[in-house]
C-alpha cells in the first residue's frame, strides 16, 4: 500500500503585519499595518508571525535593511511571511543580518534582488544563527543572491528547503579580478541544509562551497545550468 500524501500544516496566523500603504507610527495590525519589513522584524516577539501583504512589492532602500538582533529563539523563531502563500509578496532589498539576529524564518517570498546597481549581495547572513529560508523565489541578476557568513563571523544552522534560487549574477560583466558570483555562496558556515531546491541558471556557481563550510548536507537540490553547477 501506498501512504496517502501528508497535508502540508497551514501557516501559523499573522500577528503583526506590514504593507506598502502602511505607516511605523501605526500598531502593527491587519488594519494598521506597519510600512517597512525591518521595521516588522524589530518588533516582533519570539513564535511570532509577521506578514507581508500578498501580492504587494515592498521596496527598501539601501543601507535601511540592516537586522542587529532578533527577538526570536531556536525553539521559537520568529517568521516572516507573505499573507497568502498562493500570491507571494515581493521583496527588493540588500539584507544584511548581523551575528544577534538570530533565529528568522522567511517563508514564502519573492526577493526580487537589491536596489543597488553594483555588483553585490543582496541576501547577507553576516553571523546570524537559525536562518530559514522555506518556499521562496530568490533572484538578483547584479549578484551574489544568498551568502552564508562573512570572513569575521561564522553562520550556523542555516537551512534552505524548498526555495527557487535563479538567475543571480547574470547581467554583471566580470573582471579578472571578481571572484564570481554565484546563487548560494557558503563562506564561512557550521551546519548549513541546502535541501528541495532548484537552483539554475546562475551566472557562475549554483552552490560555492568555500573556505569554510564545515558540516554541511546538501541534498536533494535540482542544480541546472549554472555556470558551474557545485564547487
Amino acid at each position: 500500500s501506498v501512504d496517502p500524501p501528508v497535508e502540508p500544516e497551514p501557516p501559523a496566523p499573522c500577528d503583526k503585519w506590514a504593507s506598502v500603504s502602511g505607516n511605523n507610527v501605526n500598531a502593527g495590525t491587519q488594519a494598521a499595518p506597519y510600512r517597512n519589513v525591518p521595521y516588522l522584524i524589530a518588533h516582533l516577539t519570539a513564535g511570532q508571525t509577521g506578514c507581508l501583504v500578498s501580492g504587494q512589492r515592498f521596496e527598501e532602500p539601501s543601507g535601511t535593511f540592516v537586522v542587529g538582533q532578533s527577538a526570536g529563539t531556536e525553539a521559537n523563531p520568529i517568521t516572516i511571511r507573505s499573507s497568502d502563500p498562493s500570491d507571494p509578496a515581493e521583496l527588493q532589498a540588500q539584507i544584511l543580518l548581523n551575528e544577534n539576529a538570530d533565529d528568522i524564518t522567511f517563508r514564502s517570498i519573492d526577493f526580487v534582488g537589491s536596489p543597488s546597481t553594483d555588483k553585490s549581495v543582496m541576501f547577507n547572513v553576516g553571523g546570524a544563527d537559525g536562518i530559514q529560508f522555506v518556499d521562496n523565489d530568490i533572484t538578483f541578476r547584479r549578484g551574489i543572491c544568498l551568502q552564508l557568513g562573512v570572513t569575521s563571523n561564522r553562520s550556523e544552522r542555516v537551512l534552505l528547503e524548498g526555495n527557487r534560487v535563479h538567475h543571480c549574477g547574470v547581467d554583471v560583466t566580470l573582471t579578472g579580478a571578481d571572484s564570481g558570483v554565484h546563487g548560494i555562496y557558503i563562506l564561512n558556515s557550521f551546519g548549513a541544509v541546502s535541501r528541495n531546491n532548484w537552483i539554475y541558471d546562475n551566472m557562475n556557481r549554483g552552490i560555492q562551497h568555500y573556505p569554510n563550510g564545515d558540516g554541511t548536507h546538501i541534498l536533494n537540490n535540482v542544480l541546472d545550468n549554472n555556470g558551474s553547477n557545485l564547487n
